[in-house]
């Protein structure tokens, strides 16, 4: 059984994961993991350490600051905001605004980590200049 800590930063990691468009296999292929590990320490079947969340996380180009900084924002039970709204609320407070973003039908994963981060840096540069 994983307690209420563990239970956030798996579901961050999971969101995260899903938000970055890759699969769990993906990512575990990028890790060089076997098949299956991911799902196992997402679901508590694998005690979850610091070490692979740094490593998803590296996978996934998330820093670890705004990993954190969302793990700690889930938990804050009193806004009743799920997940996903609490991290367009992390990324907005940062003066960040959503753009769309029109990818073409195939893209490499290089290429979709490269119109991703570009499309962040382009939104921070405009939050920076207000």
């Amino acid at each position: 059984m994983i307690d209420d800590d563990i239970r956030r930063y798996t579901a961050v990691l999971d969101e995260l994961i899903g938000r970055s468009r890759l699969t769990k296999a993906d990512v575990e292929q990028r890790l060089h993991w076997a098949k299956g590990r991911l799902t196992k320490l997402l679901q508590g079947t694998y005690e979850l350490k610091v070490r692979h969340v740094l490593s998803v996380l590296e996978a996934i180009n998330v820093q670890p600051l705004h990993f954190y900084a969302l793990v700690h924002r889930s938990a804050d039970s009193g806004r009743g905001n799920s997940l996903a709204e609490s991290l367009i609320a992390a990324f907005e407070a940062q003066g960040a605004k959503p753009l769309p973003l029109l990818l073409p039908a195939m893209l490499t994963a290089e290429e979709l980590d490269a119109r991703i981060e570009k499309a962040v840096r382009q939104a921070l540069d405009r939050a920076g200049r207000k």
